[in-house]
Parts: C-alpha cells; sequence; structure tokens
C-alpha cells in the first residue's frame, strides 16, 4: 500500500486593506502553471482522486507516487483585488519509489542464427534508480551487469533463457525469463553401425546423429546411386551381402545449412573371410581414409595367426578429393 503526505503551512494576512475587511475566498496547492495562472491539484489530472484539502491550509497527496516529486506551492487569495499570495520557495517533495517488476526486451523479434548481434535490455521504474544484474537459466551466479546484455555474434551455446534483477535501496524485484533459441547448420554428423563385425546374411543398421537447431532431417545415398537409399535417421540393410558393399553417405540438413559425412562398406563372402570398414566424415577440402581390417572369429595356428598380423597392417591411403573425409578406424 502507498503513502499518504500532508504538506502543511502557515500564512497570515493584514485584517482591513483601507475601508475593506480582508477574507481569504481560495487557498490553492499546486506544481503546474505560475502565479497568474495557478492549476489547483484538486483540477490536475495527475493527482486525480487523490488529493484531499485539511483544516488550515493542509493538503493530503494520498497514494503517493515517484511522479510526484516535484516542488509545490501554496496561494492564496483574498477578497481584495490585489489580495494574492504565494508563498516561495515551495516545498520540495522527492518520493523514494521501489523498482517495478522489470521487465526484459530483446533487439531482434525474428528468428535468431548463430552470429547474429543480439542485445538483451533490462528496465525498470524505480527512484532511486535502479542498478541490474543479468542471469542464465541452469547457470550459477550472475553473468553480467548493467542494464543490458549484448552479444557480438550468439553462438549456439547461448541459447537458454535469461532474467534480469532490478535492485535499490527499498528492494529487490526479478523479471520474467525470455529465450534465446539459437538456429544454427547441422553439425558434422557422426555415423554408427548396429554390428562391429559385418557378414554375408545379417542385418545391419547405419544410424546418423548430428547436433542442430531446428533438428536435422537425414538422408541417405549410396555412392553411383541417383536415388536416395533411405529418408531417416537410420539405414537397416536385411540379409547384408556382396553387393551391398560400397560408400554410403548420411546429409543432415536443416533451413540453416547441411553437411554430410560417407562410411564404406565392405561385406565378406564367407565368415572366414575378413570384412573392411572405413568411416569417412566429410566436407574439406581433402580425403584422409583409415581402412581397419577385422578378423572374423575362427581357430588358427599360432603361425597362421602371425602370418595374418604380419599381412595386414593398417594402411592410410591419402588423396585429394572435393570433401574433407576423416576416418575412425573400428
Amino acid at each position: 500500500m502507498r503513502s499518504t503526505v500532508d504538506l502543511k503551512c502557515n500564512y497570515t494576512h493584514p485584517d482591513t486593506v483601507g475601508d475593506t475587511v480582508i477574507e481569504v475566498r481560495k487557498l490553492i496547492w499546486y506544481t503546474k502553471g505560475d502565479n497568474y495562472a495557478p492549476v489547483d491539484l484538486k483540477d490536475d489530472q495527475d493527482y486525480a482522486g487523490r488529493i484531499k484539502y485539511k483544516h488550515g491550509c493542509t493538503v493530503a497527496i494520498r497514494d503517493v507516487r515517484e511522479s510526484d516529486s516535484a516542488v509545490y506551492k501554496f496561494r492564496f487569495i483574498t477578497n481584495h483585488q490585489n489580495g494574492k499570495y504565494t508563498g516561495s520557495p515551495g516545498v520540495t517533495l522527492s518520493v523514494s519509489d521501489m523498482p517495478n517488476l522489470p521487465s526484459v526486451s530483446m533487439s531482434s523479434s525474428g528468428h535468431i542464427v548463430e552470429g547474429d548481434p543480439i542485445n538483451l535490455t533490462c528496465s525498470s521504474d524505480a527512484n532511486p534508480a535502479a542498478t541490474y544484474t543479468w542471469y542464465k537459466k541452469d547457470t550459477s551466479g550472475p553473468i553480467s551487469k548493467g542494464s543490458q546484455l549484448v552479444f557480438k555474434s550468439v553462438q549456439s551455446s547461448d541459447s537458454g533463457k535469461y532474467f534480469c534483477a532490478a535492485e535499490n535501496v527499498l528492494k529487490r524485484m526479478t523479471s520474467g525469463s525470455i529465450l534465446i533459441d539459437v538456429e544454427y547448420a547441422p553439425n558434422l554428423p557422426r555415423i554408427s553401425l548396429s554390428a562391429s563385425e559385418i557378414m554375408e546374411g545379417i542385418s545391419l543398421t547405419l544410424s546418423c546423429s548430428s547436433d542442430s537447431n531446428p533438428a536435422a532431417n537425414y538422408t541417405w545415398f549410396k555412392e553411383k546411386e541417383k536415388m536416395p537409399q533411405s529418408s531417416g535417421q537410420n539405414l537397416t540393410i536385411t540379409n547384408i551381402g556382396r553387393q551391398h558393399s560400397g560408400l554410403y553417405f548420411c546429409e543432415a540438413h536443416n533451413s540453416r545449412g547441411s553437411h554430410k559425412s560417407a562410411i564404406h562398406l565392405t561385406v565378406a563372402a564367407s565368415k572366414s573371410a575378413k570384412a573392411l570398414i572405413s568411416v569417412i566424415y566429410a566436407d574439406g577440402p581433402f580425403l584422409f581414409t583409415f581402412y581397419g581390417w577385422k578378423q572374423q572369429a575362427h581357430k588358427y595356428s599360432e603361425q597362421q595367426r602371425k602370418k595374418s598380423h604380419s599381412v595386414l597392417p593398417v594402411s592410410l591411403a591419402l588423396r585429394i578429393f572435393w570433401h574433407h573425409f576423416l576416418t575412425l578406424k573400428l
């Protein structure tokens, strides 16, 4: 509940001027106008319903607010043509006010894309003026001070809910939160396999994942084939055979861009044969491929195993290509 303030004064006037007995006809308190045309507080719309004149020259201002801070003057008017008097210099009223609930606004009203400049502004009416502190939800402690929170080049890691606190000597008030939702193209997709050993006849699922906002859509392609193999995060090959060997691409795409990675599958003809898997990550000026041989479970003599290991080293192939493929050895 707001306060009520009484402005009090004392005044005197001569009993008579010549043959005229002096009578006070009107009492006025005002902040607007001047001595010749003062605006009575009772008639001032800024004080509507909040002014009450009491005994003597006391005036009560109810529901006092910060905007009531001003210099107030008292004036009385008598029945004499020259009997108009104003107190000077007046009474200065300074109203302190706790901060209102702070509001947060953002410089961008549309989609926020990675790299955009973004400003958040916190504001609150208060007297004395409020100081401001910024917070990010689920982050401990304040992240900035001042009425503005500035992102010169917003990043995906800046996504989240932000709020501010406005504080003066009277009180501390906290705003509601505002969401920064940064959109960005898919990161380099990651490809994983449902099986570590590839043999004819098994069912194999290739899975593709990528961080992005909005969420990425996925499309699978096979080298030298025009039509997509599949749309979706997973590509499943049932009863896999040697005809399924080859280079498979996963493309992750959204409204902000796309990235693709690839995996090379070589399917063995029998369980005792060896299966070659090379995982490749794309998008760049060079092609780097690591080839790893997987030996299927089989009983060999110690000499055969040593021989097998000696003739099947991990090899590195490097060739210039439009895409950059970074391969992981399985």
